[in-house]
Parts: C-alpha cells; sequence; structure tokens
C-alpha cells in the first residue's frame, strides 16, 4: 500500500505570456500592438512592474497589483520611426522577478 501526502507549494509563480497574433513585419512610422498577460498564481496579492522595449529602448512601463489567480492583459502599441532591413527584439520584463518574453519582427 501506498501513502501519498499532497504538500502545499512552498512558493508560488507568475505566468508572463504572449496573446496570439503577434506582428510578423513592420514598416517604418505605422502603427502596430500586440497582447500580453499577466497571470497571478503567487498564492497572495502581488505587484508587479513591467518594461516594454523595442530593441534596447524601453517604450512602456507601468505598475499594477493583481489578486491570487487574477490576470491582467495589456495591449501595447508601437511604431518605429526609421528602419533598415532587420529583424528587431521586442520584449516585456517583469523587473520584481526578472521574468522576460521576447518576440522579433522583420523590418522592411
Amino acid at each position: 500500500a501506498f501513502n501519498i501526502k499532497k504538500g502545499k507549494a512552498e512558493s508560488g509563480f507568475t505566468e508572463l505570456y504572449f496573446i496570439q497574433n503577434l506582428p510578423k513585419e513592420i514598416k517604418a512610422s505605422q502603427d502596430y500592438n500586440f497582447s500580453f498577460a499577466i497571470h497571478n498564481v503567487e498564492g497572495k496579492t502581488a505587484n508587479y512592474t513591467y518594461v516594454v522595449y523595442v530593441k534596447t529602448d524601453a517604450i512602456a512601463s507601468q505598475q499594477l497589483t493583481l489578486g491570487h489567480d487574477k490576470s491582467a492583459v495589456i495591449t501595447q502599441h508601437f511604431n518605429v520611426t526609421a528602419l533598415e532591413n532587420s529583424t528587431i527584439p521586442i520584449s516585456v520584463k517583469i523587473l520584481n522577478n526578472g521574468q522576460e518574453i521576447h518576440f522579433w519582427v522583420n523590418a522592411r
């Protein structure tokens, strides 16, 4: 016979992910957007500060508070004024815990 005992997790976690339909190609001076979600599974209310980067330039930052098992979906608008044919990284970083996600767009 087995005695299986479920323990409680020592610490929770945060989910950070992109929502579908990320832009793949961009052109100079046109508006684009993408969405991402932050989901709190920390087991308690948590404060988050996130920064959105295009290349290495911070284009947005915000603080928010989420209760346990609550989510926020953020839609970020952006445009790049001068482009050369290249691949540009776009990233979202949560400063509190160091989590970061990226995608790349082709600039034409």
